[in-house]
């Protein structure tokens, strides 16, 4: 019995988005797309993408990232010399938020018995709290801190948590953080409550990311071929309302198939372990 001894089967975007059409009946074998439905295609399929991260929680889609705490930027007063101030919000520096002649200057620094150095204009300043992550990470698991051989679990808080504490720079050992998610464009932050008190921690998490866009229509995904399927029903179900011809049948169809491929890929990709449960026993 011959065998392939390959393990590599794939589709590019534009046989991702020839498969949907064709589940809808709306592309004939042999027939091929417009420019048009094509590019129209890969937007929905890169739509629909942006979609993965909150159905697929996978190992295969995060990243265990680790970051020490940094060393703060300090400066010395521009006025008086024997003061010095630590930044405690990541900035470039201008002339508001100059230590202490700037307007500013509050918001972005607290003082401290640390000799500084001299403060200019358009210069990287850092603080201990604030980190930057890239801008495709979705949301953080499983975030530690480690302290020697020690380490604790760092615990999730909202914006409107973190902004109602009164006193964010209060030092300590880090118990909690906030991420902050920008847009696509702009990287995102992490912010660590309470301030860290020195620079001997090290925390880490697991970055969710999402799939990388299709650009091309010769890219392949970066995500296992089990959930090929599913963005091809998926994409013919976001394709039916361009379609008016297309008939209900096959958009229930394309829906039950989404819901089957979905739940095959699910089932795939999750982690098992065992669930020992044990009673206790009346003496």
């Amino acid at each position: 019995m011959a065998k392939s001894g390959s393990y590599d089967w794939n589709l590019t975007v534009a046989q991702i988005v020839s498969a949907s059409h064709r589940k809808l009946g709306v592309l004939a074998e042999g027939q091929t797309l417009s420019a048009e439905k094509m590019q129209n295609g890969i937007q929905a399929v890169n739509g629909r993408i942006k979609m993965f991260p909150a159905l697929m929680k996978k190992l295969w889609g995060m990243d265990r990232v680790v970051q020490s705490i940094q060393t703060p930027t300090i400066w010395v007063d521009d006025t008086d010399a024997t003061k010095n101030w630590e930044v405690i919000r990541n900035h470039t520096t201008v002339a508001a938020n100059r230590p202490s002649s700037g307007a500013d200057y509050l918001a972005y620094h607290k003082e401290t018995s640390t000799t500084g150095s001299s403060w200019s204009t358009a210069q990287s300043a850092v603080s201990k709290n604030q980190y930057t992550v890239d801008n495709d990470i979705v949301f953080l698991e499983n975030v530690k801190l480690i302290k020697a051989d020690q380490e604790s679990n760092l615990n999730s808080i909202s914006r409107e948590e973190y902004l109602n504490r009164s006193r964010k720079n209060s030092k300590g050992e880090p118990s909690q953080y906030y991420f902050e998610k920008k847009n696509s464009e702009t990287n995102s932050f992490i912010y660590l409550f309470p301030y860290p008190d020195n620079t001997n921690y090290v925390f880490e998490y697991d970055a969710v990311r999402y799939p990388q866009d299709f650009d091309a229509q010769t890219d392949n995904p970066d995500f296992p071929p089990e959930w090929i399927p599913v963005l091809i029903y998926g994409t013919a179900i976001d394709l039916f309302s361009e379609y008016p011809a297309v008939s209900t049948k096959a958009y229930k169809v394309c829906s039950e198939l989404y819901r089957e491929s979905l739940d095959s890929a699910l089932s795939l990709d999750n982690e098992s372990g065992d669930i020992i449960v044990t009673p206790k026993l009346k003496e």
